[in-house]
């Protein structure tokens, strides 16, 4: 069951505010953690500091996305570990390319890498709401160069929607809590777009999708031709 929208933040606040940088040190042991599905980060410069990047490498407008389920009888630790052990979760192919920011027993916060469509952060977390447990994918994120701009209008946004309640509802028929209410929350922080990244387009997985689309029929008739041709010289 999906509802729109939700009223309130919540746990994801903690990750309306953009992250510094990350360092290795008390508190953000979890930072460095690799989790299964995600990838490592660039080697570190000197003095331990890396910079990852968010929605300020993006193109599009920047949105604020939240989706929200309540559970009772589950720990926010126990809704977290699957997320622990693999982002996305459950493992699938399709799932976004990550990097972790920072990792803790009721949190995972991770960065979108530069070959996806997105850029920005993705926090899932789990809080205590008395007797109940909310559980909540925070999304914050502009589409990464002009071609993705484009696909997330004409549909990205329902697709990602379903992504994460599918993801959701995975999560609480693992918990033995199946059929789950997931709320939706969707708001542009920043209409604007961002001229400088539009050179991302030449990067772009919608362009990379567009050439193998193309690429595979001219492929076809050039084989076609060759084949053709070999059989009137025989």
């Amino acid at each position: 069951m999906v509802q729109n929208p939700d009223t309130s933040c919540g746990c994801s606040a903690r990750a309306s505010v953009p992250p510094g940088p990350i360092t290795a040190g008390p508190g953000r042991a979890g930072a460095a953690r690799l989790l299964r599905g995600a990838r490592p980060p660039a080697s570190t410069p000197p003095g331990g500091v890396r910079v990852l990047g968010g929605p300020a490498r993006g193109f599009g407008r920047m949105w604020e996305k939240t989706y929200t389920m309540t559970l009772e009888g589950v720990s926010p630790t126990a809704a977290v570990a699957p997320w622990q052990d693999s982002f996305p979760w459950p493992p699938r192919r399709g799932g976004p390319g990550v990097s972790v920011l920072y990792a803790d027993a009721d949190s995972v916060t991770v960065s979108t890498l530069p070959a996806e469509p997105l850029a920005g952060w993705i926090t899932v977390c789990a809080e205590r709401a008395g007797p109940l447990t909310d559980v909540r994918v925070h999304v914050l994120m502009r589409a990464r160069d002009p071609l993705s701009e484009l696909a997330f209008a004409v549909g990205g946004h329902r697709r990602q929607d379903r992504f994460w309640v599918t993801a959701l509802t995975a999560l609480a028929g693992h918990l033995a809590r199946p059929d789950p209410a997931v709320v939706i929350r969707g708001v542009c922080l920043d209409s604007r777009h961002q001229w400088r990244n539009s050179r991302n387009v030449c990067h772009s997985p919608v362009l990379r999708g567009l050439a193998r689309t193309v690429s595979v029929p001219v492929l076809v008739l050039g084989l076609g031709a060759l084949t053709s041709r070999s059989r009137r010289r025989a």
